[in-house]
């Protein structure tokens, strides 16, 4: 797979528990190249407070060990993990995000 299409750099979070099993905060694993591409944008009203939303793509080599219980950091902005999809030859992951902003 050529790497031009990666062109982002991309830092894969995980997140640390506390001894008593409660978030304690995010921990770096990795920070890989991928690519990222905002799909849409929207706005809407949740309990009465006006909140965006934005999808994004992100495409990278294959891990095996990334899960939507890891986050990705990109320019400083924080992207939920909301799938992770492996392509059939596992050489690659299209990650479907969302960013609270």
């Amino acid at each position: 797979m050529p790497a031009a299409p990666f062109r982002h750099r991309v830092t894969i979070q995980v997140s640390e528990l506390d001894q008593w099993g409660d978030p304690a905060g995010w921990s770096d694993i990795a920070t890989v190249w991928a690519r990222v591409e905002a799909l849409k944008g929207e706005e809407y009203f949740a309990a009465a407070q006006m909140q965006n939303s934005v999808s994004h793509r992100v495409t990278m080599r294959y891990r095996a060990d990334l899960t939507p219980t890891h986050r990705l950091v990109f320019e400083g902005r924080i992207l939920d993990i909301e799938a992770v999809l492996p392509d059939e030859r596992k050489s690659r992951l299209v990650i479907m995000c969302t960013e609270q902003v």
